[in-house]
C-alpha cells in the first residue's frame, strides 16, 4: 500500500528528473543536429570540451564565483539575522525584514540593468560618491578583477533576503532556556555566538550553504546582463558557455578583409595575443568577388550576433 501512495511521485521524479538526466547523458556521446540521424562519437566530445581553454576559463571562473557569493552571501545574512535578534521595536524588525527581501522579489535582469547604471565608470553613483572622498573612481566593469566583484555584489545583493531569512527561522528556533541557561553560566557575547548559537544553527547554515551553491552555480543573468562575461572572459560562466560553446570562440577571433598581394589572394584571420599566417591561395577569375561575398556574409552575421548580445 505505501508503494501505491509513493507511485506517483516516483513516477513523475522518473519521468522528468532521472528520465531527462539519463537521456542528455547518452546524447553526450553522439553528434545530432536533429534533422540528420545522431552518429557516435564516443567521449571526443568530453574530450574536445575539456581542451578548449574558453570552457576551462569559464568553469574556472564559475568556482570563484560560488566561493566569493556564498562565503560573503552567508556571512552578511548571519550578521543581520544576529542583529535582528537585538533589542529593538516589533514594527522596525518587520520593516527590515521587509527591505532585505524585497530585492529576492525583484527580476535579476532589472536588478542587473540598475547596477550597470550604479557601478559606471564615468557617471555612476558609488563612483561619484567615493570622490567625494578622495577615492577614484574604480573601473567597476571594465577591468578584469574588479567585473567579478560587481558580479558578486550585484548577485548577492540580491539573494540576501532569502539567507538572511533562513538565518533568522534557524534563531527563532533556539530554545529561549537554553540561552538563558548561558547567560546564568556567564557565556555571553563572542563565547555564546561561538560555544550556543553556532552550534544549534548549524542546520541552517547547511541548508543556505547547499541552496546557495545550487543557485550561484546556476548563474546566467548577472553576468550576462552586466559584462556579457566581459572584460575579455573574466567574468564567463559555465552555464551560459555550455548553452553556446560557439559563441565564445567566434567572439574572440577577429576576421580582415582578404586581398590581393603580388598576385595571390590572401585570406586571414587571427585570434588577440597569437599570429597566425596568411593563407595564402593563387589568383583566379572571380576568386576575389567570390571570396569578397563570403566576407562581408561573415561580417553581417558577427554584426547580428552582437546585436543580440547587446539586446
Amino acid at each position: 500500500m505505501a508503494y501505491l501512495f509513493l507511485a506517483p511521485t516516483l513516477i513523475g521524479i522518473l519521468i522528468f528528473t532521472a528520465g531527462p538526466v539519463l537521456v542528455s547523458l547518452g546524447l553526450s556521446l553522439f553528434s545530432w543536429d536533429v534533422i540528420n540521424p545522431p552518429v557516435f562519437r564516443g567521449f571526443a566530445n568530453y574530450q574536445r570540451l575539456f581542451n578548449d581553454q574558453i570552457v576551462l576559463t569559464a568553469f574556472g571562473n564559475t568556482a570563484i564565483f560560488v566561493v566569493l557569493a556564498i562565503g560573503l552571501q552567508v556571512a552578511v545574512g548571519l550578521l543581520l539575522a544576529l542583529r535582528m535578534q537585538q533589542r529593538m521595536p516589533r514594527w522596525l524588525r518587520y520593516v527590515f525584514r521587509s527591505a532585505f527581501f524585497i530585492p529576492l522579489l525583484t527580476s535579476g535582469a532589472t536588478i542587473s540593468v540598475v547596477m550597470a547604471y550604479m557601478f559606471n565608470q564615468e557617471f555612476g553613483p558609488i563612483n561619484y560618491y567615493l570622490g567625494l572622498v578622495g577615492i577614484p573612481p574604480a573601473p567597476w566593469l571594465n577591468a578584469a578583477g574588479w567585473a567579478m566583484i560587481t558580479v558578486v555584489l550585484t548577485y548577492v545583493w540580491q539573494q540576501l533576503g532569502f539567507t538572511f531569512l533562513v538565518f533568522t527561522g534557524g534563531m527563532n528556533n533556539i530554545s529561549r532556556e537554553i540561552l538563558d541557561a548561558a547567560d546564568v553560566d556567564g557565556a555571553r557575547g563572542w563565547r555564546r555566538l561561538w560555544y550556543i548559537t553556532l552550534p544549534l544553527l548549524n542546520p541552517s547554515i547547511m541548508f543556505a550553504t547547499v541552496t546557495g551553491v545550487i543557485g550561484a552555480l546556476q548563474v546566467f543573468t548577472e553576468p550576462q546582463v552586466l559584462t556579457q562575461g566581459g572584460p575579455g572572459d573574466a567574468t564567463a560562466h559555465g552555464r551560459p558557455v555550455a548553452r553556446r560553446p560557439g559563441a565564445a570562440r567566434r567572439r574572440r577571433y577577429h576576421h580582415r578583409r582578404p586581398r590581393v598581394v603580388d598576385g595571390k589572394y590572401v585570406a586571414t584571420h587571427s585570434c588577440p595575443g597569437v599570429h597566425q599566417p596568411a593563407l595564402m591561395v593563387p589568383d583566379a577569375p572571380g576568386l576575389e568577388q567570390l571570396c569578397d561575398r563570403v566576407h562581408q556574409r561573415a561580417l553581417r552575421e558577427l554584426c547580428a550576433q552582437q546585436r543580440h548580445r547587446e539586446r
